[in-house]
């Protein structure tokens, strides 16, 4: 059996794939093979080759991760924002030299507020260590964490944090995936 290819991932989550004109063509070929919500799944895996600064690409820097996707074996690249490089590091370290050979998992997909676009939200997992889906850490387990960190907060206050960042995406976020937006904002690790 072939394993199915970046655009197989992304025509069986969306029904067909998307057409591409040649300037969006040039633009998505010119920035590499990089990860988005239209072709990722929460829960796929990302093996790390290798970790640079982007200062050119996009309108802002950026950490770029060139890995193979572990899903169909293409090569890809993944970028990240400073949440998901604050949440990598908390699992890998903070020396991303020793990034190469781990992985990334991807815990779910996030609407940015004001700007209308979404992008992934992502952890990293030891390499011979079985990642835990995301599914696997309950809202509970990370409110838990919160209010450990933050005595001062009530449960309330933070489940009514947590459902305003779903309802900031639109309910596309999982309670999982809000309640880690809201531990990060709110400086948990």
């Amino acid at each position: 059996m072939v394993p199915p290819t970046l655009a197989h991932v992304q025509t069986y989550m969306y029904g067909e794939k998307l057409k591409m004109g040649m300037i969006r063509k040039y633009i998505e070929e010119g920035g590499g093979n990089f990860l988005k919500v239209t072709n990722t799944t929460v829960d796929a895996t990302v093996t790390i080759q290798t970790v640079r600064r982007d200062d050119d690409t996009f309108d802002k820097s950026y950490i770029v991760i060139k890995g193979t996707y572990d899903l169909t074996g293409e090569e890809c690249n993944v970028r990240l924002g400073v949440q998901n490089v604050e949440r990598v590091a908390e699992d890998l370290g903070n020396d991303e030299t020793t990034w190469q050979g781990q992985k990334l998992l991807c815990i779910g997909h996030q609407t940015y507020p004001g700007l209308g676009t979404k992008g992934l939200l992502w952890r990293g997992v030891r390499a011979g260590v079985a990642p835990a889906p995301a599914s696997a850490v309950t809202a509970d387990d990370i409110i838990n964490k919160i209010l450990a960190a933050k005595p001062d907060m009530t449960k309330n206050a933070v489940l009514e944090l947590v459902e305003k960042e779903r309802a900031k995406a639109g309910g596309l976020l999982t309670e999982e995936a809000a309640a880690y937006l809201v531990a990060s904002s709110l400086g948990v690790k």
